[in-house]
Parts: structure tokens; C-alpha cells; sequence
């Protein structure tokens, strides 16, 4: 990872990378939304985030402390050092969290064909999850992601739209 800042940090021995996907319960059959029973649960919805956990881990990171990530079938676990004067924490639980907890916050939005394009993608080859399973729960996927998660775009301090082979800064 190369992140480029002003200050000339150019290395990723000064960045931590948080990825949250592991914060995001594997027991969401548990979990039935109320607007709409009969829908299987997806992460648009914040109950399926374990938020406490990755505040906790963030704020241990931002004291200095170094932080066991939690292992994923597509990422083994990593130890993520305090001593990196940068962290980026990554994943749509960010935007459940308190924002105090960021000095700066950016929202990636796709539309809703670049979306399903790229899920396909991931999700076959890094998830090794099925084809016909994406699809067939994408349509549910995006009105809880209307429903429930788009108010957290209007709160990032900088938007990014990403569709197709367009990238465009809409608000700093």
C-alpha cells in the first residue's frame, strides 16, 4: 500500500490498514428487520456490526497499543502496530461509528449496476461465494442499503462516486 500525503509519508511502515468486514456478524439469520420480515439480513443494517469491538480496537491503535486483527476466510489475521502515526479504517461499519473517532471520513458510492458488477467479482474470487447467490439477493441488498446506510454519505467530510469507469470528488 502507497498512501501519498503533504507531509511526504509515503510508506506503508507508517500506515495501518483496519479492514472491518470481520466486524460483521456471521449470525445475521438472527436478526430480522422490522420494515421488512421477510428479507435476509445484509450489512446496510448497523445490528450486524460488532461496533463495540472496532471502537475499542481503534481506540487502542490511536494510544499506541498494538491490535490482533480477527482472522476471515479471505484474509489471515495480522497485528496492527500502534506505533504507525496513520490509520485508515476501512468498510462500511465506519460509517456507524461516532464520527469523533476519525479526523477525516470518505464515502465511496457506486451506483447500483457498478455495484453488482464488482460484488460478482469480489465475491466469486476472493469470497468464494456463488454467482446465482449475488444476484438473487442483490435488489434486497440495495434497499436496505437505501434504507438504512445512504443518511451516512450526507456525514463523510469528502464523496467519492465511483461508476463504471468514472471516479468523481462531489463534496470536501
Amino acid at each position: 500500500m502507497q498512501v501519498n500525503l503533504r507531509s511526504g509519508i509515503t510508506s506503508s511502515s507508517k500506515v495501518n490498514l483496519l479492514e472491518t468486514d470481520s466486524c460483521i456478524t456471521s449470525e445475521r439469520h438472527l436478526v430480522v428487520p422490522k420494515q421488512a420480515p421477510d428479507q435476509k439480513v445484509t450489512a446496510c443494517l448497523p445490528v450486524v456490526h460488532e461496533l463495540a469491538s472496532l471502537q475499542r480496537d481503534i481506540l487502542a491503535l490511536q494510544a499506541g497499543m498494538d491490535v490482533l486483527t480477527i482472522d476471515e476466510p479471505w484474509k489471515a489475521s495480522e497485528i496492527l502496530s500502534g506505533a504507525k502515526p496513520i490509520l485508515i479504517v476501512e468498510g462500511m461499519s465506519v460509517g456507524f461509528l461516532p464520527e469523533k473517532l476519525f479526523d477525516k471520513t470518505i464515502c465511496f458510492y457506486t451506483d447500483e449496476e457498478t455495484e453488482l458488477k464488482r460484488r460478482l467479482a469480489r465475491d466469486t474470487a476472493v469470497r468464494n461465494r456463488d454467482a446465482s447467490f449475488i444476484m438473487a439477493s442483490h435488489q434486497m441488498r440495495r434497499e436496505q442499503y437505501l434504507h438504512y446506510y445512504k443518511e451516512t454519505e450526507s456525514r463523510a467530510d469528502i464523496l467519492v462516486k465511483q461508476s463504471e469507469d468514472k471516479c468523481e470528488v462531489k463534496r470536501i
